[in-house]
């Protein structure tokens, strides 16, 4: 066993591709097997035949480790974590870990596979990757509704089947894609996951409910979770990067959307509201400094607090005035 209490990763790193490389040519068949907390950097992954990812097993971890490798047990595991090609792929590799005992996660909700995907980063091993001693085929998905309101659940099911010759266990994943946001989201998001464990040539239906949760953003203006009217797209398969089986629905809001106006709210937000168009054409008017119609796509984009360069009696207590009223209850 390698000690790297006192190594650099670097060195270690080093010193353990050294010894693959080292029993890989003096042998026909290399297994490695894993004992670790967290992602690791396997540079040397191409040189085994195999590699079995053990985790922190415990005291009862070796003869775990011997039925999977003897044949004895089927192993069903899925990785919980993306394995990164290096560590500089990982998505906290700029900030962490900080700077005079500060850390920042700036990451945001791009975390793990859902920074991979918006970066088209290709990984190691994909969230919820993991290989058995038999396949599995994705042969169908239903849904019991394709159009309906953010209150009314949605039930997924899916069709798995063993297609090899061992008995095994599947673990089917459920991801959410919306399609047209508002806000920056993920390219798809897990929202549910479930084992089945199948006998050579059977099939089996996986079912799943989703709430109006499955489908919701936190929306930093309104403190709350907000389902957005659109299309949304349900996604299936045996891991983030594998995931066969797609369907599309569409979901309504029922709650009526408020716009919550700050002086960085943009004039063309203001002027889309029935009332702000009214004040704001009103002053341009009684001043003669413009017509709203006539206003160019670049001055629409102008946060309001820059209102003041086309109308100069719009001062900040005025554009405070102005945001109050607007976010008043009408």
């Amino acid at each position: 066993m390698l000690s790297t209490r006192f190594a650099s990763r670097k060195s270690v790193c080093s010193t353990i591709r050294e010894r693959i490389d080292a029993v890989t040519r003096a042998v026909k068949k290399t297994v490695i097997v894993l004992m670790n907390g967290s992602p690791v950097e396997m540079p040397w992954a191409d040189r085994a035949d195999a590699i079995l990812e053990s985790g922190l097993c415990g005291q009862a971890g070796g003869k775990a480790i011997a039925d999977i490798l003897f044949g004895d047990v089927n192993p069903s595991g899925k990785l919980a974590e993306t394995f990164p090609e290096k560590l500089s792929d990982t998505p906290a590799s700029l900030n962490f870990p900080g700077l005079r005992r500060r850390a920042e996660y700036r990451e945001g909700v791009f975390i793990g596979y859902r920074y991979y995907e918006k970066k088209q980063l290709k990984p190691l091993f994909p969230f919820g990757y993991g290989m058995s001693y038999t396949t599995f085929a994705y042969t169908g998905m239903e849904t019991d509704r394709s159009d309906f309101n953010e209150d009314q659940p949605l039930t997924i099911r899916i069709r798995v089947k063993n297609t090899g010759t061992r008995a095994g266990r599947e673990t089917v994943q459920l991801y959410v894609r919306d399609v047209a946001s508002s806000v920056p989201r993920p390219e798809k998001e897990l929202k549910g996951f479930s084992k089945a464990f199948l006998q050579p040539g059977e099939e089996k239906i996986v079912e799943f409910t989703l709430g109006r949760r499955a489908f919701a953003f936190y929306d930093e203006q309104i403190h709350g979770w907000r389902v957005e009217t659109g299309e949304f797209e349900i996604l299936a398969g045996g891991s983030s990067a594998d995931t066969p089986l797609k369907t599309t629905v569409t979901i309504h809001s029922i709650h009526r959307e408020k716009t919550v106006f700050t002086r960085n709210s943009t004039i063309g937000e203001v002027l889309a509201d029935p009332l702000g168009a009214q004040i704001i054409r009103r002053v341009a008017v009684d001043r003669n400094h413009f017509s709203v119609e006539a206003l160019p796509d670049f001055v629409l984009q102008m946060p309001l607090r820059s209102i003041r360069m086309q109308i100069p009696e719009f001062n900040d207590e005025q554009i405070a005035r102005l945001t109050s009223v607007l976010n008043s209850e009408r």
